[in-house]
């Protein structure tokens, strides 16, 4: 499997010969949202994604139970109107637009859950509709996130430890201990959220198009273009992260095979 480096993933466009107009990272890692149109471009046959997927997984594929000490919280919500109607579930995965769905999903359509608390609900789940996102770029905005929150220096960390809290814990951890074959995958990077609230016709409170910048975001800018800045230089780094994330990587190469059909 080929992975671009985030850097390349930046600068080049849907053709690979042809770089886009240049945007700044912090524009749309910086946005408390996570609703930027941005498309990686490893994964060109995604741009046209707002359908259901699902895609043949092992039983096995997700961990069974979180590793004992790490930041897996299990955080789901659950939309269903009425008793007759599917049970659908978004499994919250931190930086993958988990903030977005719990503040703009209307109350009265959801009810949130805590998988620790609730060792039933995967026999209880229709479908489990799963918000993926390209695992560097989840990275660095999960680094940068850590840093600003903890009011720590970026320069300063050890960034080969790759994990830092839960923004940084590969994704396919976070859905641990549910059945694959209910799972439907959505790409954020690719508008997955609005797909998915119109594929399944889920009531919002509005999702702001225009996030005015707070002071945390602001505080995010200089840490954010460190690390791309680092990346862009530090291939040794660039695939250390790639290697950690390669259960993450192998599910979005799934998806993209399928697609590609």
């Amino acid at each position: 499997m080929v992975v671009r480096s985030l850097w390349e993933r930046e600068v080049v466009g849907s053709n690979p010969t042809t770089p886009t107009k240049h945007v700044s990272v912090a524009e749309w890692l910086c946005n408390g949202l996570q609703l930027r149109e941005y498309r990686f471009d490893s994964c060109r046959s995604l741009h046209n994604i707002n359908r259901i997927m699902q895609i043949d997984l092992p039983k096995n594929f997700f961990p069974k139970d979180p590793d004992p000490g790490e930041f897996v919280h299990g955080h789901y919500m659950a939309f269903r109107r009425t008793a007759k109607e599917k049970l659908l579930v978004i499994p919250l995965i931190p930086k993958n637009g988990s903030q977005t769905i719990s503040r703009n999903t209307d109350r009265n359509w959801r009810r949130e859950y805590n998988r620790q608390k609730d060792s039933n609900l995967d026999a209880r789940v229709d479908n489990y509709i799963i918000v993926l996102r390209d695992p560097v770029k989840r990275w660095i905005s999960g680094t940068v996130e850590y840093c600003v929150k903890n009011d720590i220096d970026i320069k300063k960390i050890d960034l080969t430890k790759i994990v830092f809290d839960e923004h940084t814990v590969p994704q396919i951890n976070h859905l641990y201990g549910i059945t694959p074959s209910k799972c439907d995958f959505y790409i954020l990077e690719d508008n997955g959220l609005k797909n998915i609230y119109k594929k399944y016709n889920i009531k919002t409170e509005g999702i702001t198009k225009n996030h005015n910048e707070t002071i945390q975001d602001k505080k995010k800018h200089e840490p954010t273009n460190f690390l791309i800045s680092t990346l862009k230089n530090d291939l040794n780094l660039n695939k250390t992260i790639e290697k950690f994330y390669a259960s993450d990587l192998l599910l979005l190469e799934k998806i993209r095979k399928e697609l590609s059909h």
